[in-house]
């Protein structure tokens, strides 16, 4: 078969193998160690193949997305929020857009650690986290 010949496998021995319910024929050739299934169809419908190896494929690089998302989960950890953390949200609304370079340095000036500030509703709504102080509640 100039099919073998071209993919390398001319020379390699053919051992027949069981068909199944249709007019398949398969065999096993090896060649120096390495084996390989070759399918023959009269019929020539290879879709159901080609479906089949693009579905195994996909399951491939699905197993290895979950796999990278497990240890990226793993790794650098959870970036938790003030809700898991502790520490301090305080929402504030103002009638008109507040100045929120003067406001992140006022509560930065403070020393509280790390300081969030994220505006919301039109900018007249400032919502400010700060981190947990040490001390426990009282601290707070």
């Amino acid at each position: 078969m100039r099919f073998l010949t071209d993919c390398g496998w001319g020379g390699a021995r053919h051992v027949p193998l069981a068909g199944d319910a249709s007019s398949r024929r398969y065999t096993r050739l090896v060649r120096d160690g390495e084996t390989a299934i070759l399918m023959e169809d009269p019929e020539g419908d290879v879709t159901l193949f080609a479906r089949l190896a693009r579905h195994l494929s996909g399951l491939g690089l699905s197993a290895l997305l979950s796999i990278a998302s497990v240890v990226l989960f793993v790794t650098p950890g959870l970036n938790y929020g003030v809700d898991f953390r502790g520490g301090t949200q305080v929402e504030a609304h103002f009638d008109t857009s507040p100045d929120v370079v003067g406001i992140r340095a006022s509560v930065e000036a403070l020393g509280l650690g790390d300081v969030s500030l994220q505006q919301s509703d039109g900018n007249r709504s400032l919502l400010i986290r700060v981190e947990e102080q040490p001390g426990g509640e009282a601290a707070q």
